[in-house]
């Protein structure tokens, strides 16, 4: 992700509670890159206490999780782009361009999955 234009990475965590931890020290940021399945507090809980806490930060999920629930649930919480781990580097590229700019980003896999659903 280093190489994305634009892009600066502040920090890295091992679960969400250090996420929490890192946006109250540092209120730059703009934009958080988490997967869904971390110890303690997961990608989900991590987006509904975001947009709680801090509703200006934008939220990507990025993970295996293809589930038509589970992507449900996380857009439900707010996540502003959800992209699957094995998505080419040009997609994870336009995706965080488009969510730091404000806009939505759901992978076409994604989408295929939400389809599913009744």
């Amino acid at each position: 992700m280093s190489r994305i234009k634009g892009v600066e990475i502040v920090s890295g965590h091992a679960n969400g509670q250090q996420v929490l931890n890192a946006l109250r020290q540092h209120s730059d940021i703009d934009l958080v890159i988490s997967d869904l399945h971390m110890a303690g507090m997961g990608g989900i809980e991590l987006t509904c206490a975001l947009k709680e806490r801090f509703p200006m930060v934008k939220i990507c999920l990025l993970t295996v999780e293809d589930q038509p629930e589970i992507i449900k649930q996380a857009i439900d919480a707010g996540a502003d782009g959800y992209i699957l781990k094995n998505a080419e580097f040009e997609q994870l590229e336009t995706a965080m361009n488009l969510i730091a700019a404000g806009y939505k980003f759901y992978s076409p896999q994604v989408l295929t999955q939400l389809s599913k659903i009744n």
